[in-house]
């Protein structure tokens, strides 16, 4: 298998800076029961900013800081603040580095199969070395102890394809992000050559 991606890159980034317009309106200095009410019934009813989420991972996607996605997200959010009557504009920051992905690649084949899956690669992961381009795949299972020591000594050296479940829900995501970290940890004490994850995402 191979992986690569770009190293950093210096460049300046875009932020929204906004102002709202008009005078504030002052709290009551305790809520009634009407007040609540209002509250809860406007939480649970229509909202936009469930379609504006829809909106930036559906339309923009990965919104790598930086990146031409993430140009065009900032570009988009300054139009719907205009458009809801917020004083926005976009200003200017240094950023020292960035991560953005310059290419991926893989090829798996063996035992008369060959195929090209598609990949990205891990948002600041370090560019596959010269040895690892071409590695065994080894079955990594969901990548906790026993998986990696069923594995042995045939972790080292190989990439390990671990299995994750369908991602559904924000506890789905965090709960991904905490156990890729004991994951890796594990594939470099193995001394595994990468680690390939099976994509979470519907589609």
């Amino acid at each position: 298998m191979r992986l690569s991606r770009s190293g950093p890159t210096a460049g300046f980034l875009a932020m929204l800076s906004f102002t709202m317009l008009g005078a504030a309106r002052p709290l009551p200095a305790q809520a009634t029961d009407a007040d609540i009410g209002r509250l809860v019934t406007a939480v649970l009813s229509d909202t936009p900013m469930l379609r504006d989420l829809e909106l930036l991972a559906d339309r923009f996607g990965g919104r790598a800081t930086g990146s031409e996605a993430h140009r065009r997200a900032v570009q988009w959010a300054l139009g719907r603040f205009r458009d809801a009557g917020v004083d926005a504009r976009v200003e200017p920051f240094p950023m020292p580095g960035l991560w953005l992905e310059r290419a991926a690649t893989a090829t798996v084949q063996g035992d008369g199969v060959r195929f090209s899956p598609r990949i990205a690669a891990l948002p600041f992961s370090i560019g596959t070395t010269a040895a690892a381009r071409s590695a065994p795949l080894v079955d990594g299972g969901r990548g906790d102890s026993a998986g990696f020591a069923a594995l042995g000594a045939g972790s080292r050296g190989a990439w390990i394809l671990i299995e994750q479940d369908e991602l559904k829900d924000l506890d789905g995501l965090f709960r991904e992000y905490a156990e890729a970290a004991q994951i890796e940890a594990r594939a470099w004490r193995a001394g595994a050559a990468g680690v390939a994850y099976m994509g979470s995402r519907p589609n």
